[in-house]
């Protein structure tokens, strides 16, 4: 019989999160979560790369109560909570995945994060940096793009060939014409950016 997880949790509204793992709606284990805090980026010395050429482990690490000793680990959130256990249980024989005491499975959180991302704020273009505003105008071209072909059955027969060769669009003191034919540009005809930068499908100028 699979395990069932639930979570009693109105987190962001409560830091309490109640996670549960049940067989047979018999609860087989159960943890007591109070987030401190979620969505925040450690300075360098704590955080980590996904380069494999600029790798630096996160260290996890848990206060062991009385005499606030912190015991760290530069490897894995498991190995920290078994460092954790023997502190306390010198003779214990169990073993602990990191994930679970530290909460990383927690979907209300993963949900949180990911609203929290999803309602940030945009910048204006005028703060953009020269990079993000291409990045915008090709995302946003080949939605445009995408979109109006697929609408095109709705005015004509699917035998049609519909081609969408270029897109001209205006935001403040910024004018972009993006080209689909051959050379695939994109370009800003006010405000000209110092760069050019070659990009998945188009070139930037």
């Amino acid at each position: 019989m699979n395990i069932e997880i639930e979570e009693d949790s109105s987190y962001p509204a409560s830091s309490i999160i109640v996670y549960k793992e049940k067989r047979n709606n018999v609860i087989q284990r159960s943890f007591h979560y109070e987030i401190i805090e979620e969505g925040v980026y450690f300075n360098a010395s704590r955080s980590a790369y996904t380069s494999i050429f600029k790798r630096r482990n996160i260290k996890f690490q848990i206060n062991i109560a009385e005499n606030f000793e912190y015991k760290l680990s530069s490897t894995s959130s498991s190995s920290v909570a078994n460092m954790w256990e023997k502190a306390i249980n010198p003779n214990s024989k169990t073993k602990w995945a990191g994930i679970l005491i530290f909460g990383l499975q927690l979907e209300s959180v993963k949900k949180a994060r990911k609203a929290k991302n999803k309602n940030r704020e945009l910048k204006s273009i005028e703060n953009c940096y020269d990079s993000t505003i291409i990045k915008r105008a090709k995302k946003f071209g080949s939605q445009a793009r995408e979109l109006l072909e697929s609408t095109s059955q709705n005015y004509y027969p699917k035998d049609d060939d519909i081609s969408i060769k270029a897109i001209d669009y205006s935001i403040n003191n910024y004018d972009f014409h993006i080209d689909f034919g051959k050379k695939d540009l994109i370009k800003t005809k006010q405000h000209q950016l110092a760069i050019v930068q070659a990009l998945d499908k188009a070139k930037a100028s």
